[in-house]
């Protein structure tokens, strides 16, 4: 649609945590019950629970508007406890690869080497796709939020 836009990751990263952090989003009601049980206090980290409907997102939107030049994957811990989007590099990948879209300054070191493909993130292809999510069903509002910003800053 858009690929003429050259891809910033830093402002599409910023856009997206902006959105997340609006209030306009809410943390899917099975991982909410997960970090209510954790006696996660949301003032510590707010990006905890959001990070699979951001990814989804994210992937949709940045595929469709930016085509080849969006070269991530979408990878989850082997535990399914967080996804991002990363670049599928060989080797080690390092942090600089990652595109973690909830990372935040009390998280500890992250080992983004240590992932497996979130091959049911990137079967999704289209915002029909996303709107078909019933237990992610704020991804559809992240993916319309951001797109809306980042064609108007493009303009």
């Amino acid at each position: 649609m858009n690929n003429r836009t050259k891809f910033d990751p830093e402002r599409f990263k910023r856009i997206i945590r902006t959105i997340l952090l609006s209030g306009d989003i809410r943390i899917p009601m099975h991982i909410q019950m997960q970090l209510d049980a954790m006696g996660h206090d949301p003032k510590k980290n707010p990006y905890n629970g959001h990070c699979a409907q951001a990814t989804v997102a994210a992937w949709v939107l940045g595929k469709e508007l930016y085509g080849q030049q969006f070269n991530f994957k979408a990878f989850h811990s082997p535990d399914n406890w967080h996804y991002w989007l990363a670049k599928d590099v060989q080797g080690k990948p390092l942090k600089k690869d990652a595109l973690d879209l909830t990372e935040h300054q009390t998280d500890g070191d992250f080992d983004y080497a240590d992932r497996k493909p979130a091959r049911w993130i990137t079967r999704k292809k289209s915002r029909g796709d996303l709107a078909g999510m019933k237990r992610l069903k704020d991804a559809v509002k992240i993916y319309d939020l951001a797109k809306i910003q980042l064609l108007e800053d493009s303009q």
